[in-house]
């Protein structure tokens, strides 16, 4: 598992619709170290309000995520709200990052508590 790189972060903000709330945010969904999935919020789009990017990009890409199993991770513009990290842990992904005060933050969902998890603060420039 690589820790994202610069330019994935600028696609990840770029793609955002806006900042401060989950539901604004945009999700990259890696499975093998390769991005597969790039996405914003579409819950306008769709009259989805459960249509957060996380979501998004787990649901568009379920074969994938079965396929490479716990080598699959996501990279999220804003930290996941409790709906999101649930949906994340429910797709087998165990592994999220995501931006806040411009690090990159990790959060490792393996130990089976959705509501109880790590967060270490990994450096953009790295």
């Amino acid at each position: 598992m690589k820790i994202p790189t610069s330019d994935t972060i600028e696609l990840l903000e770029k793609t955002a619709t806006g900042k401060g709330t989950c539901a604004d945010a945009a999700a990259i969904l890696f499975c093998m170290d390769k991005p597969i999935i790039c996405s914003s919020n579409t819950m306008k789009k769709n009259d989805d309000p459960t249509a957060h990017a996380a979501i998004v990009v787990t649901r568009l890409k379920r074969s994938e995520i079965r396929k490479a199993g716990q080598q699959c991770y996501i990279l999220l513009s804003e930290k996941p709200c409790p709906m999101c990290a649930t949906g994340i842990y429910r797709s087998r992904i165990y592994h999220v990052f995501f931006l806040e005060n411009n690090k990159i933050n990790y959060i490792d969902l393996r130990n089976d508590t959705v509501n109880r998890y790590e967060e270490i603060p990994v450096s953009k420039d790295k």
